[in-house]
């Protein structure tokens, strides 16, 4: 959890405190199907603005004379929050390198409500 204080810049006239935080779970089993492997299930939300507002100056209308601007205040919250739910596996192969594999199931992703994502990943970690 944490607060930021920003400063007015551009079209940006106000910038209230904005409230962020990141929040998780992880549970761990370790030699699971050999010595040294590690299986880890998460559920997790990745860091976000949580509360927030700005006040932006807008173009509201044109006349001949120029644009009209207004004050126009935002919401920096999202609308919806990110929730990741996954595994993650790790298991040493030899001295020195070590398997990682992983899935992840994003809901509302990118703080986006009703948006979805899956992820994979597989690496190889070699140390000398």
């Amino acid at each position: 959890f944490g607060l930021a204080k920003g400063t007015p810049g551009g079209v940006i006239t106000s910038f209230g405190t904005v409230g962020y935080d990141r929040v998780g779970l992880a549970l761990d089993e370790a030699d699971l199907a050999r010595p040294g492997d590690v299986l880890t299930l998460f559920a997790r939300t990745p860091v976000a603005i949580t509360s927030g507002a700005a006040t932006l100056e807008l173009p509201t209308s044109f006349a001949l004379s120029g644009p009209q601007f207004s004050a126009t205040p935002v919401s920096l919250s999202p609308s919806a929050r990110e929730l990741d739910l996954g595994f993650e596996y790790s298991r040493p192969l030899h001295a020195g390198a070590v398997l990682r594999g992983g899935f992840a199931y994003a809901m509302n992703a990118g703080n986006v409500a009703g948006a979805h994502s899956v992820s994979a990943v597989l690496g190889l970690t070699v140390a000398f």
